[in-house]
This record gives C-alpha cells, structure tokens and sequence, in this order.
C-alpha cells in the first residue's frame, strides 16, 4: 500500500461560536459526502460514523494561570473509496484534527432567543492522504504485483489529471 500525502490544512478562528453546531454540521457534511470509518459498512449509516471520533480530550484551566476556560482535541478518522473504475484500487483518508484554547461557555441573544455558544480560540487541523491498493489485493496476486507500478502512474494521471509524488517520479523515470 503506497500512501500520497496531500500537504495540510488549517483554519483558525478565534471569537463566539457555537461548538455543538459546528460539530454536528460537519458531522452531517462528511455523512453526506460518503465518508466513513473504517470499521463502519459503507451502505450503512449508522454504523459508518459511529467510530469516527476515536479521541475527545477536555482539559480544564484555572483562571489564575491561563486566561480560564479549557481546552479539547477531538480527533476524527475518516475513509472514502475512489468512485467509478478506481474504487477497489484508491481509497481517501482523511484526519481531521480539531484542537480548542480558552473555551468559555457564554449566553447571548440572537434573534430574540438566548443560546448558550463558546468563546475562545479553535484551530481545525485537515490531513489527507489517497491511499493505493488498499486491500493489498494487487501486492498478494502472482501477476499484478509486477505491473502494479505502472498501473499506478498511469491510472492516477488519468484519474487525477497531475503528477504524483516523488517516490512514483522516480519509477516514471524508468519506465519511459
């Protein structure tokens, strides 16, 4: 299995927001799009995302020494598999890591109602790699283990339309 990083991502917000909302939106977001753990079964919804979030850390702060509130990481790990005639070949794995500084629960008023949010400082941290032969069904197979380099030069520039990485550069070059 030959793993293409994709370089990371991060958003950083420091104000009011609401946590629960943007969790369950984003949640909502990956279901829709066909993401899954990999323990989840694709056709199935309810077991797909029940083991996303493999971490939930809360630590609490006191006022005295670091500003107050507390800080969480929530980890989630998701997979998706490559559409059309790539799917048993390339799959997509995607990290999302959410890290939260100085969270203080606060009640404002929006729209005549009261609802409770979070101030404080929240970075989401977004990690992809496309993942090949996935199964190992290509590395197992007497046949396809010899030509499985070539395969993927050829597939991933037809299916993705760039070059890849260094480690396939440099069997591109042995091969022309």
């Amino acid at each position: 299995m030959t793993d293409i990083k994709i370089p990371e991502t991060r958003i950083k917000f420091k104000d009011v927001f609401s946590l629960k909302n943007l969790y369950q939106m984003m949640h909502e977001l990956l279901l829709e799009e066909g993401w899954s753990a990999e323990e989840g079964a694709p056709g199935n919804p309810a077991s797909a995302h029940r083991f996303i979030e493999t971490m939930y850390l809360e630590n609490f702060y006191q006022k005295g020494l670091h500003s107050g509130g507390k800080e969480i990481w929530i980890y989630w790990r998701l997979f998706r598999k490559a559409e059309r005639r790539f799917s048993g070949y390339f799959r997509y794995k995607l990290n999302i890591d959410w890290h939260g500084v100085y969270l203080q629960d606060r009640e404002i008023v929006h729209q005549g109602k009261k609802i409770k949010v979070q101030h404080g400082e929240l970075e989401i941290f977004f990690n992809a790699t496309l993942q090949t032969d996935y199964n190992k069904t290509w590395e197992n197979h007497w046949l396809l283990k010899h030509i499985r380099e070539i395969y993927e030069l050829k597939s991933s520039r037809s299916a993705f339309g760039r070059k890849c990485t260094k480690s396939t550069a440099s069997s591109r070059s042995s091969l022309t």
